[in-house]
């Protein structure tokens, strides 16, 4: 899948790293891989678990430069990647994606 926009600078916030981190059997390289693909789908459209309102509202956001929110659930842990709304003409050039839990929002 081609990715739909860039994502621009990507964080995670402190809470999400603490808590998903040490799920991972693989450490860092495992993580690091997930944490990817998670970003890949995200900016190709895949919205993950959030419901039809939402994948619309994503779906709009990617032609209008709207903020784009995406969910899934990683060992079970529910994590959310919000891309925030674009900052110029060009909607495709996104500034900031930030990958949190929802109890950081």
């Amino acid at each position: 899948m081609a990715a739909l926009f860039t994502p621009g600078q990507v964080g995670m916030a402190s809470g999400c790293h603490e808590e998903l981190f040490p799920t991972f059997e693989g450490g860092m390289v495992e993580f690091q891989i997930v944490m990817r693909a998670l970003l890949v789908a995200h900016c190709s459209g895949d919205w993950g678990d959030v419901d039809a309102h939402d994948k619309r509202v994503n779906d709009e956001a990617v032609k209008t430069g709207a903020r784009i929110i995406s969910s899934r659930t990683i060992n079970d842990i529910e994590v959310w990647v919000i891309t925030e709304a674009a900052q110029t003409e060009n909607v495709r050039e996104r500034q900031i994606t930030t990958i949190l839990r929802p109890s950081d929002y």
